[in-house]
């Protein structure tokens, strides 16, 4: 089983993930899957694929604005039309919704995009994090730059230190494939671009111009080489959580006011899990191989089962009362903590506001869970039942994923922070995962909740360089002015924002297709999920392109066409010219011929030689 790994901080060790969250069942696309692999149905472009489907040309959404937001649709990004018989326009007349990039021209034969022969960007290159909000992100700015702006798009993992030259991750990609990066944060990716003046086709090391999301990155804002980051748009939070059923029996518990001061209430209502393998060595004769047992339909099969908190169809988990001495002065309540090398200060917020909470996972020194176990728990909770507290973030899928039901996550407010409980925290791993525990809870000072962070969007110099160099190539004889060669991506990405809201819409419409009966796993990898995030991130993009669009700047996309010279001025002006010639060599005869005349001679012959240079001058001009 894999999950969603994120460090908001600091970089991950290297590890590929590849997300589990699956679906089984065909999308509304209709792709055929075989053996795990699904092809793509927006493999040509995702804009041109959904208007296909709803047998539309302009967005419906875009005509329900009114005629003025139609006429400027159509002239700045034409129909949306799989085919166009009259063969006009910027890719989509050929038959193709998106510009080519590096992973389709090393394809032979390949023939699903539009190769722009007349001009081409660069290729812009997204480096995601790896966790889910991110990777949606960097699919929504690969369909915009790639289908309206008509710039190159890929994404960047960095695998191995080397750069990634496959498909696989890209909104394109022919197998529909799901992957995340070995890092949270690439900056060695950004680094790599400036060097290369922003030109990766240069490099065979990990090279990219954006990080989309950064939480609390502070740290890279003195970077030489990035520029100064930019708000995307998203808010993210930290937080502890507690179930909607939960929430509803005790409402008191919804706050640190409720949780304070009350151990042995605590102990008794948020029980301890344990795994498959302490649940069997316990409950031995209800454990084996019994269909009639509610927790466990068999014994674990391996090392690894024995220690999941939850396995569908077999292990429902099980929470264990917390042992409470006879004068109740040792309760303690569980709590699911996160590993110390993430963002957590609960050992420093608990001890401080007298909340006896405490998390009992295998990870030390802080007693945390790993993702993996975390994610286990949660859906333990759900199958059982059970009442919990644990820690996490926001956006994500998991809790999108449990929205409108009795499990939907509510957050749980402690003591508001203040820029003094920030400066005072220890913000490094090295201090989060000390072994002694008075070091890691710190000061009372530092223990207030987790302040709502503005993500960030990281953008290397390296684009800038690119963006602004003067570019001479085979195109010179079409496009003479460099301002016309000039990339829309940076002036795009300086403006683009996406809201919290529209993510959580976005994460909200993988749930929610009416064709589909996706189940959120726990277990068990399998691609066709790449199908599903794609039609969802597809779809959520066709159906707000009226606000989307107004993200493009005015000036893009442009339409580079060969100018035809005008025939008709081009003989006037000869005809003119021909004329003036002709007259000026009559007048030259006629004043040569009548020079001893009375006339001519009054005449300065300096004022007659500039008359005739002017004359000769003009004609020239205007031929």
């Amino acid at each position: 089983m894999f999950f969603t790994i994120m460090h908001r901080s600091i970089s991950l060790p290297v590890v590929l993930l590849v997300l589990a969250f699956a679906m089984c069942m065909h999308s509304s696309t209709g792709q055929n899957c075989q053996g795990g692999i699904c092809e793509n149905p927006y493999e040509k472009g995702c804009l041109v694929t959904v208007a296909a489907e709803r047998g539309e040309t302009i967005p419906s959404a875009i005509i329900a604005e009114g005629k003025d937001k139609v006429k400027m649709f159509q002239e700045r990004f034409g129909d949306l039309k799989l085919e166009n018989e009259s063969g006009q326009g910027r890719g989509r007349g050929r038959g193709f919704g998106r510009v080519c990039n590096s992973n389709d021209l090393g394809i032979d034969g390949y023939d699903k995009c539009a190769k722009e022969a007349e001009h081409q960007y660069d290729e812009i290159r997204i480096a995601p994090g790896n966790w889910d909000s991110s990777f949606y992100l960097t699919w929504v700015l690969q369909i915009l730059l790639s289908e309206l702006l008509r710039v190159p798009t890929t994404v960047e993992f960095g695998f191995n230190n080397k750069k990634h030259t496959s498909s696989m991750g890209s909104f394109y990609d022919e197998k529909s494939r799901y992957t995340f990066g070995e890092t949270a944060y690439c900056w060695e990716c950004l680094k790599e671009a400036h060097e290369m003046g922003g030109t990766c086709a240069d490099t065979d090391k990990p090279c990219a111009h954006i990080v989309p999301e950064i939480w609390s990155g502070r740290e890279f804002i003195a970077e030489e080489y990035i520029l100064l980051p930019n708000g995307n748009g998203l808010t993210g939070q930290l937080g502890y959580y507690i179930p909607k059923f939960t929430a509803e029996n005790y409402p008191e518990l919804i706050s640190h006011f409720g949780l304070r001061n009350n151990p042995q209430k605590l102990a008794e209502i948020f029980k301890t899990p344990i795994t498959w393998g302490e649940y069997c060595d316990t409950f031995t004769s209800e454990c084996s191989n019994n269909d009639d047992n509610e927790v466990a339909t068999r014994l674990p099969s391996s090392d690894r089962e024995r220690k999941k908190y939850f396995l569908e169809g077999s292990y429902t988990g099980f929470f264990k009362e917390n042992g409470c001495n006879d004068s109740f002065t040792n309760c303690t309540g569980h709590f699911v903590d996160t590993y110390c090398g993430w963002t957590t200060y609960a050992e420093s917020q608990f001890h401080w506001q007298n909340i006896s909470l405490a998390s009992a996972g295998p990870n030390e020194p802080n007693n945390g869970y790993s993702n993996e176990q975390l994610v286990e728990i949660v859906f333990a909770a759900n199958a059982t039942k059970s009442d919990l507290l644990f820690w996490w973030y926001e956006p994500e899928l998991l809790t999108s994923s449990f929205q409108d039901t009795d499990m939907e996550f509510q957050r749980i407010k402690l003591a508001a922070a203040t820029p003094e409980c920030i400066e005072n925290r220890e913000e490094n791993k090295v201090e989060r995962c000390k072994a002694n525990l008075e070091e890691r809870q710190g000061a009372a000072l530092g223990s207030c909740d987790y302040p709502l962070d503005e993500l960030k969007m990281a953008i290397s110099k390296g684009l800038d360089d690119m963006t602004n160099q003067a570019t001479e190539s085979s195109n010179s004889k079409l496009l003479q002015s460099a301002e016309l060669m000039r990339s829309p991506s940076l002036d795009f990405l300086n403006s683009f924002q996406l809201s919290a809201l529209s993510m959580n819409n976005l994460m909200k419409n993988i749930f929610t297709n009416p064709e589909e009966e996706f189940k959120y796993r726990v277990s068990g990898v399998q691609e066709e999920m790449g199908s599903v995030y794609r039609r969802a991130v597809c779809e959520w993009v066709y159906d707000n392109l009226v606000d989307l669009v107004d993200k493009v700047p005015n000036q893009f996309p442009r339409s580079f066409k060969k100018r035809e010279p005008n025939k008709s001025m081009k003989r006037a002006a000869l005809t003119l010219g021909i004329f003036t010639i002709v007259l000026v060599a009559a007048i030259a005869v006629l004043t040569l011929k009548w020079k001893i005349k009375e006339t001519i001679k009054v005449l300065a012959v300096d004022c007659w030689i500039w008359i005739l240079i002017g004359k000769y001058a003009n004609g020239y001009l205007l031929s």
